[in-house]
């Protein structure tokens, strides 16, 4: 079978155009050019008027790839619009008033008569007479079925190298912060086993339950990221925020008044409600406030604050602790990163808290922000869509 190259279609096109205007011996010489290769090649070839009210000419690969008859086009031009699917039409019929430009290329779907789907690749040139005027239009149409479903697995095979990545990645830092605690249990169980000393039993026993709770925290810290990676979108209902800040802070008062930390509530009524997961952005708003609360020492100040900043709305969490240098600022949403500051202040802290409070703020398609002073304090800053009100 003979395979003509692009630039040899075009050519037998233009030839078969030309021919229009030579004697007959020369017109049955090209038209019999023109037809060895239209006839035997795997590409659709069609010519067409320049308005595409009418089609000359559909080569038989056309029938095949298509799986219509090229009378259909013959009959109406445009037939093969119904062909398109759905998804890819307006975007395909939108663009075909640029084929007598010479810059119409495509790629898109069909379905066939029999459900399967196809993809071609659509190029159309123009043919223009000896004073250079436009007067035909001409396709060559590719199957790139295959092509495709190879980038498509090339793709996925993509996602897959890093996914395995990722959980190659997670394990490891999984396995390290979790070793520590361990430790430490193994530790103060093997004290508890060689002491009498009544005092001592109880306070490895403290210790013991206080690195429980820390391993605790951090398995379902794990569970919850690899639950927000693994679903899809959030189940969003309109949500008051304010309501919701002031549940978290009646619950989170008791930790924060025990270290004598001034709580300040600055809440703007006005502000609109937000599309919310209720206990996922629960959560990722008691995170930075438990964060707040954990870097502030003792006798300072956390303000939140609510504010509508159009089109968002906006919930700054601020305190006067410890701060966080400058260099760590890009890091401090990564899983299990913390600051040696914040080692040396917290040391039952998981590292996760403010991956998780991200992540759960993009998926409300909303976004983060942080600023900070070294002593002097961090503002955390996160911006929701606000519900847009009727006037």
């Amino acid at each position: 079978m003979f395979l003509g190259s692009f630039t040899e279609i075009k050519l037998a096109l233009v030839h078969a155009e030309a021919a229009l205007e030579k004697s007959e011996a020369e017109r049955r010489s090209e038209a019999a050019y023109f037809q060895q290769i239209s006839e035997n090649i795997n590409e659709a070839l069609w010519l067409a008027e320049v308005n595409q009210d009418r089609v000359f000419y559909v080569n038989p690969t056309y029938e095949r790839m298509w799986g219509r008859s090229a009378a259909s086009l013959y009959t109406d031009p445009r037939a093969f619009v119904d062909s398109i699917h759905p998804e890819d039409r307006e975007r395909v019929v939108a663009g075909l008033p640029t084929q007598r430009l010479g810059n119409y290329d495509v790629e898109y779907r069909i379905v066939r008569p029999d459900g399967t789907i196809r993809w071609v690749r659509d190029r159309a040139f123009p043919i223009r007479n000896a004073q250079g005027e436009v007067y035909r239009i001409a396709g060559i149409t590719d199957d790139i079925t295959e092509r495709q479903q190879i980038e498509q697995q090339r793709l996925e095979l993509a996602v897959e190298h890093e996914r395995v990545k990722i959980l190659r990645d997670f394990v490891s830092e999984v396995s390290h912060d979790l070793r520590n605690p361990l430790t430490t249990l193994n530790l103060k169980i093997r004290l508890i086993r060689d002491t009498g000393d009544p005092d001592k039993r109880r306070q490895y026993l403290e210790d013991l339950s206080l690195q429980a709770a820390r391993m605790n925290k951090m398995i379902n810290d794990m569970l919850t990221l690899v639950r927000l990676e693994r679903t899809g979108e959030a189940t969003l209902a309109p949500t008051n925020i304010n309501q919701l800040i002031r549940g978290i802070c009646a619950e989170m008062r008791p930790m924060i008044e025990s270290k004598a930390i001034e709580l300040l509530l600055d809440l703007d009524e006005a502000i609109p409600e937000v599309q919310a997961d209720v206990d996922d952005l629960s959560r990722a708003l008691a995170n930075l406030i438990e964060n707040a609360a954990h870097y502030t020492p003792s006798n300072g100040r956390i303000r939140i604050e609510t504010q509508v900043l159009h089109p968002s709305v906006v919930i700054r969490v601020s305190d006067t602790g410890i701060g966080i240098r400058q260099e760590d600022l890009p890091h401090i949403f990564e899983r299990f990163f913390r600051t040696t500051d914040a080692r040396a202040t917290d040391q039952g802290g998981t590292g996760l808290g403010l991956a998780i409070a991200k992540q759960i703020i993009e998926r409300h398609g909303g976004r983060i922000e942080v600023t900070s002073t070294i002593g002097r304090g961090t503002t955390f800053s996160v911006y929701l869509p606000g519900e847009v009100r009727e006037e």
